[in-house]
């Protein structure tokens, strides 16, 4: 047992008791503040670690769909009968017969490019050994 008197030697009852009360209640109060504490930054990190990964999936989503949306739009410009004429074209064939099919793919591209708004510029590129631009 401890010896309270040989610890405070110069304290009266009166002192003494209010030291001992005191300790009584501050280390309940700093174990529940304590568990509290842990408790809160426990359960608010997962909250936070739940809300990023549905924010990820969100964006994922997101993204997948713009691809799909992209990959769709590719597949709509390679369908192009203008397109399709200017790279069947034959190599010995007139130049200002291919500018006429260039120009006309000019043209559809700015319309397409006009309809979705999601493209700034629509472009094409073609081997500059066969004379073409891009």
């Amino acid at each position: 047992m401890i010896n309270v008197n040989k610890l405070f030697r110069r304290l009266t009852i009166r002192n003494k008791l209010v030291v001992a009360f005191v300790l009584l209640a501050v280390v309940p109060l700093f174990v529940v503040g304590s568990y509290g504490a842990f408790f809160s930054v426990s359960l608010l990190s997962n909250y936070l670690l739940d809300h990023i990964k549905a924010n990820v999936v969100t964006k994922a989503e997101e993204i997948q769909s713009l691809l799909s949306t992209v990959t769709e739009d590719v597949l709509v410009l390679s369908w192009l009968p203008t397109l399709q004429r200017l790279t069947n074209f034959p190599d010995g064939a007139g130049t200002a017969r291919r500018r006429l099919f260039v120009e006309r793919l000019e043209a559809d591209f700015l319309v397409f490019s006009r309809a979705h708004k999601a493209y700034y510029q629509v472009r094409y590129s073609i081997s500059m050994s066969m004379g073409w631009r891009s």
